[in-house]
């Protein structure tokens, strides 16, 4: 009898792949290749094989798809938007401030050309006005005259194509503002239907042991695959969680080391207590787990 109880660690936990949601995009080796890499951390520990992959094994590693990693997905659509958004500002605002400049200098010489043409033609309708009071301009400054008009006529050209092109600038300048109200109203747009499709962001199982399966439900990248993992295979040695949020067994992903993935103290001492128990330590366990059946359930009624 005593040498029918399993001990923990005594034996590899032979282990398969089994329902892989294509949705998740990830290829089989590359899944094989990180579930052999979360096997590591707790066999470096025990410094002894824990895991082994065998196709035939009847322990299976799932990928299920659901909201969750749906919600992901979606999640990481918005922070590449985000991010595109933040790019795209960025841009829009480098030109705006080069368009800004840009205005603010030839609108100082539009004014510039302005009062240059204004003290010209009041010095040319000051000297016709001279001429016309005593009668007429003599042949010489009549023709003086003509060309002093006729290169008011052109200023006056230059001032205009000058005024067009300075309020070009200011459509411009205003423009950028309305395409950087736009970008922001887009994405609040995008996350407003995040938020109405999925809610607020809360708590969830990224994955979960069921005796003989692990099941993975969500993950961010591939390091976040494998700590998911590692945490699982943890379950399926016989660790409950830890109280470190920086143990890879405790509850939550969130203040792990994942790169690189370290065990914390917490993590290795209760590997170390499983993997040390003996066959009474497992038969004491149990009777002490019948006895609490007992009185909490057939005890009552003697």
């Amino acid at each position: 009898m005593w040498q029918r109880v399993p001990l923990p660690c005594e034996k590899p936990i032979e282990y398969a792949l089994g329902v892989i949601d294509p949705r998740f995009d990830l290829a089989e080796d590359d899944l094989l290749n990180t579930v052999a890499s979360a096997e590591q951390p707790w066999e470096e520990v025990a410094n002894k094989e824990l895991f082994r992959y065998n196709p035939q094994a009847l322990f299976k590693i799932h990928l299920l798809f659901d909201e969750r990693q749906e919600r992901t997905i979606e999640q990481k659509k918005l922070e590449s938007s985000l991010l595109q958004t933040q790019t795209t500002q960025e841009t829009l605002e480098q030109k705006q401030r080069k368009t800004l400049a840009l205005y603010e200098a030839e609108s100082k010489e539009y004014e510039r050309m302005g009062a240059s043409f204004k003290r010209r033609l009041d010095a040319y309708n000051a000297d016709v006005e001279k001429w016309n009071a005593i009668g007429g301009a003599p042949k010489k400054e009549f023709e003086d005259l003509q060309r002093v008009l006729f290169v008011l006529e052109k200023s006056q050209q230059e001032l205009r194509k000058k005024q067009e092109y300075v309020n070009t600038l200011v459509t411009a300048v205003n423009a950028f503002s309305d395409q950087k109200v736009a970008l922001v109203s887009d994405y609040n747009e995008q996350v407003k239907g995040y938020v109405n499709r999925y809610g607020e962001s809360g708590e969830f199982d990224q994955g979960d042991y069921v005796e003989q399966e692990i099941n993975i439900y969500q993950y961010d990248d591939i390091l976040h695959l494998r700590a998911v993992l590692v945490h699982e295979f943890g379950h399926a040695l016989g660790l409950v969680h830890g109280v470190d949020p920086a143990s890879i067994m405790y509850r939550l992903m969130k203040d792990q080391s994942l790169d690189p993935l370290i065990l914390t103290a917490e993590d290795r001492s209760m590997l170390a207590a499983q993997c040390h128990q003996t066959v009474w330590d497992i038969v004491l366990e149990r009777v002490n787990i019948l006895k609490e059946r007992i009185w909490s359930g057939g005890g009552a009624r003697g």
